[in-house]
């Protein structure tokens, strides 16, 4: 995983540090000590996170909007301080909503985030003014949090009867467990944990047993992030988009990570906070199971730690015991799944949705199962599904576009990768927009978006590669050698590209250029052991050494 996303996905929208406003005093934190409390029932922990935890919106007429969540910490006369995730800040949240339905407006923010992206800790504060009395959130020791440890995540999902953006939002109550604690992470997220999460609940709180908020939620973690192009970086032809399911992990900051930062930070003058020890026992739990849930939670923990046998074995005790929890029977198809065991894991996806039919990340999974086991229709009913209950899951777009290619619908798979411009405008989505523009013949479209990718990635050699085709296709031979030097300047051994060069200099009547450039092409070829590639290229040498006609075939 890192930062900029390649195998995870922000709850959100990417990390930016903003500027500090001007407006928010800078006073040292007094942390009071509350008294030890009892543990607390799931019931009590969801009543007490509804009340302290809040919105994060946009302004309705602002085109970049992207919602978050966040929980109340402080209270000093009519001003309340919220914290959240900086990525958050980047959906331009203008409105925090509290639970008593009153919007009120941002009068400053705090972006925490200091030092490289790599490095710094994915926080802000925000503050809001009000004359009504809400609660602040107790803090605890997250140094506590152990494997094993149970912790429930609260917030404000976007994707609830087709509201993206805005106050239309139902909470979402996401039990779950610590599954590993990592030395170090991008944003500070270092806290590990099986719930179930979608985007927008990015600065919601996490809960331990006891109520205390040990962390701050903010990335959901997707195999499926590998899903990027609709054709493979070492050819522009019948190349596949590989999709993978999605994992079901999430990773919080742990509430000391902010706790570290004072009284530096423009923060709260009063934090509430409870260091008294967890009354939660995770390791008795996990050398001892009872409980279907207490199986769950100790295959989740042999899971992150690579013993996929033994989480297996812990699921189908934990379906046994009690098989109403739609989620043993989600993670289980994962499992199958990872062992190859496709109609299994369909079977099993299958009654996670009879029993949650809005599991998002079920009908995911059965979508790319279902896919990979050659039923592209079920797989396109399955991740339309998916998108119906989350119309910002930009991994489901993805995926839908392959599947759709897949059926030859053109229209469908740039309108699933147009979208994911939309939401994402990253250099990978212009890339594949580009390709499905090339599938409708919109060669000067297809030129446009490769232009953007490059403008966001200028060494991202599949969209050179991309567009040197196109631009031999438009006539423009030499735009294209230009292109795929450029390619060669990055990876002097790409064998295709040389090939590619080769033949459009062969075309432009450069022949020694050509030679050279397929004469190379030629080696790597045979020391890749790549027979055919290698027949095609000796083909078009004779040819050339030969008569120096133009070839009529296209390049690989």
């Amino acid at each position: 995983m890192n930062y900029n996303r390649t195998h995870t996905t922000w709850a959100g929208r990417a990390v930016s540090s903003l500027t500090v406003l001007t407006g928010m005093a800078t006073v040292a934190a007094l942390v009071i000590y509350q008294p030890a409390i009892a543990a607390q029932s799931p019931q009590d922990i969801a009543k007490l996170a509804k009340v302290l935890t809040v919105q994060v919106n946009p302004a309705p007429d602002d085109p970049n909007k992207s919602s978050g969540s966040g929980f109340i910490i402080n209270k000093q006369g009519n001003r309340y301080t919220v914290l959240t995730c900086n990525h958050v800040l980047q959906g331009h949240p203008a409105t925090i909503r509290t639970d008593d339905g009153q919007s009120h407006p941002i009068v400053d923010h705090q972006s925490l985030l200091s030092g490289s992206s790599s490095n710094g800790v994915d926080l802000a504060l925000l503050t809001f003014e009000s004359s009504a009395d809400y609660p602040i959130a107790t803090l605890g020791n997250s140094d506590q949090a152990e494997i094993g440890a149970q912790i429930f995540v609260f917030g404000y999902p976007v994707n609830r009867l087709g509201n993206r953006f805005g106050e239309s939002r139902n909470f979402e109550f996401s039990p779950g467990y610590v599954t590993s604690r990592l030395q170090s992470q991008a944003g500070g997220y270092v806290i590990r944990y099986n719930a179930v999460t979608q985007g927008g609940m990015s600065g919601g709180p996490v809960f331990d047993s006891d109520g205390r908020v040990i962390g701050i939620h903010g990335l959901g973690e997707n195999d499926s992030a590998s899903v990027r192009n609709l054709q493979g970086g070492q050819s522009t032809d019948n190349a596949e988009l590989v999709i993978q399911t999605k994992t079901g992990f999430n990773s919080a900051i742990p509430i000391n990570s902010f706790l570290s930062l004072q009284p530096a930070v423009p923060a709260a003058s009063e934090i509430a906070v409870d260091p008294h020890p967890s009354t939660d026992q995770p390791r008795q739990r996990l050398q001892n199971p009872d409980t279907a849930l207490a199986y769950n939670a100790r295959a989740q923990t042999r899971e992150a730690q690579g013993n996929r046998t033994g989480a297996l074995g812990d699921l189908n005790q934990s379906v046994e015991l009690d098989g109403s929890n739609a989620d043993s029977y989600y993670r289980r198809g994962n499992l199958r799944n990872q062992q190859g065991d496709r109609p299994g894991a369909i079977a099993d996806y299958t009654q996670a949705i009879a029993l949650n039919p809005e599991h998002q990340n079920a009908y995911f999974n059965r979508g790319v199962v279902r896919n990979a086991s050659g039923d592209p229709a079920g797989a396109e009913a399955d991740l339309s599904a998916a998108i119906k209950l989350d119309p910002t899951d930009i991994e489901a777009y993805y995926s839908r576009g392959a599947v759709r290619r897949s059926l030859g619908d053109r229209q469908g798979t740039f309108a699933d990768f147009d979208q994911v411009v939309k939401l994402a405008p990253r250099y990978e989505a212009y890339y594949n927009r580009a390709l499905a523009w090339e599938m409708l013949g919109d060669r000067q479209q297809a030129i446009a978006d490769l232009d953007q990718a490059l403008t966001l990635n200028s060494q991202y050699t599949p969209a050179y590669m991309v567009r040197a085709a196109e631009k031999r296709r438009l006539g423009d031979r030499q735009g294209g050698v230009d292109d795929l030097s450029t390619v060669l300047g990055y990876e002097p051994n790409n064998a295709v590209a040389l090939y590619n060069r080769g033949l459009f200099r062969y075309e432009m009547r450069d022949w020694q250029s050509a030679l050279s450039d397929l004469e190379a092409a030629r080696t790597l070829f045979q020391q890749a052991g790549d027979t055919a590639n290698t027949q095609k290229v000796t083909e078009l040498i004779n040819r050339g050494q030969s008569s120096q006609t133009v070839p009529e075939s296209p390049g690989t």
